[in-house]
């Protein structure tokens, strides 16, 4: 009877624990949902230049100028070939742009809940008000802020990718995009298009995108990818620690730390979600002139 009662006791606990988590997996787009109205500054959208129904249009019509099937397609036709490769690589631009705008979201949520217990101990119980709990919590908090803005920085990048992605095949034919990133292909227009085509410039914007293409500011695309390779390859990303530079120990120089706050530099977490929602923003400000340079490298080829 006793081992009757441990065992209806551990599925009790056991089913608890998975209703909370279903309870967190859930409700978390439904809360990230109702906060983005009180996020400041707020995440932007794709459609915050235009609507939704004329930018899908949009993009309906370039797949299909690339080759890919109509978004409506007339069952009496005879059955025609249609090239699917320009509709994966768009609908991978969008995917990449609402993953990065979720994760940006995210780490938003976590900076005010992290504010929140910091500044209030007392909230919302008081369970967490004295002690080593309370700093282990608060430090969870804080280490998965840190986390999610390095999943935002990532993203971002990843998401410019996909751009360079659409252009490589619209302007080289290249279909296989394992190795190159946005910057290459951009630069492989910019060199090898524009000299012999300067209409690419008198018809599209496309010197803005050349703008934040080399800036290196906080804002622009070269310090974004700087971030990312940073992240990637050597460092993870977190508070500087006051007092962190006293030497204790007579030491060769530490290229490792120096890197970390010379290239990595992160701001506060308030100024560290304000960098990502520019970017953020930046994307979909540029946005509709990535669509004017896709769709003059169609019309070019015909």
């Amino acid at each position: 009877m006793e081992d009757k009662d441990k065992i209806d006791n551990n599925y009790k606990k056991f089913w608890e624990l998975i209703t909370n988590a279903m309870s967190f997996v859930g409700n978390e787009p439904i809360i990230l949902a109702q906060l983005e109205q009180y996020f400041s500054p707020k995440p932007a959208n794709l459609t915050d230049y235009t609507d939704a129904k004329t930018l899908q249009s949009r993009i309906d019509n370039l797949i299909v100028k690339m080759g890919g099937p109509p978004y409506l397609i007339n069952s009496n036709e005879d059955k025609k070939t249609y090239d699917t490769h320009p509709a994966a690589i768009m609908d991978e631009v969008i995917y990449s742009f609402n993953r990065a705008r979720k994760i940006i979201c995210r780490a938003h949520m976590t900076m005010m809940g992290y504010e929140l217990h910091k500044k209030h101990p007392d909230f919302p119980t008081g369970l967490l008000q004295d002690g080593e709990i309370r700093e282990q919590f608060l430090k969870f908090i804080e280490d998965s802020f840190w986390e999610h803005c390095e999943q935002g920085y990532i993203c971002l990048c990843s998401l410019w990718d996909r751009i360079g992605q659409v252009l490589d095949f619209v302007y080289f034919n290249i279909r296989q995009f394992e190795r190159d990133g946005f910057p290459a292909v951009f630069d492989r227009i910019i060199f090898n298009i524009i000299p012999v085509d300067d209409n690419l410039i008198k018809l599209t914007n496309i010197n803005k995108i050349r703008e934040y293409h080399s800036s290196e500011k906080s804002s622009g695309l070269k310090w974004l990818l700087s971030r990312r390779n940073v992240l990637i390859h050597s460092l993870h990303l977190r508070k500087i620690q006051i007092g962190a530079d006293v030497d204790l120990y007579d030491s060769a120089f530490n290229h490792f730390e120096d890197k970390y706050r010379k290239k990595l530099a992160p701001a506060s977490p308030e100024e560290e979600v304000k960098i990502l929602h520019c970017q953020l923003k930046t994307f979909t400000e540029l946005f509709p002139i990535v669509l004017d340079v896709i769709e003059y490298g169609i019309d070019k080829k015909k």
